[in-house]
């Protein structure tokens, strides 16, 4: 199964989920990026994590206040699902 990461914990991605009553939903700040792989690797990490950033400042927030890497993150995520890139 692919693995997925959400509040700081990696878990099979399909049981990735939020509640409709979630605060970020609720109150409309739930923020999604995704990202495209081209050969097993990021495409263009450094130009979604920017879009990212402009839209964390959007909603008052920056990149600091994650208590964990994004870039990191991304990069394990490729690692944990490599088995899914042909």
């Amino acid at each position: 199964k692919s693995l997925g990461f959400r509040n700081g914990s990696w878990m099979p991605a399909d049981q990735l989920s939020w509640s409709v009553s979630d605060w970020a939903t609720t109150q409309g700040v739930l923020l999604v990026e995704r990202m495209r792989t081209l050969d097993g690797k990021l495409h263009a990490i450094d130009e979604h994590l920017a879009r990212f950033d402009q839209s964390l400042g959007l909603i008052g927030c920056k990149r600091s206040d994650i208590p964990f890497s994004l870039e990191q993150v991304c990069h394990e995520m490729i690692d944990r699902n490599k088995e899914f890139f042909a």
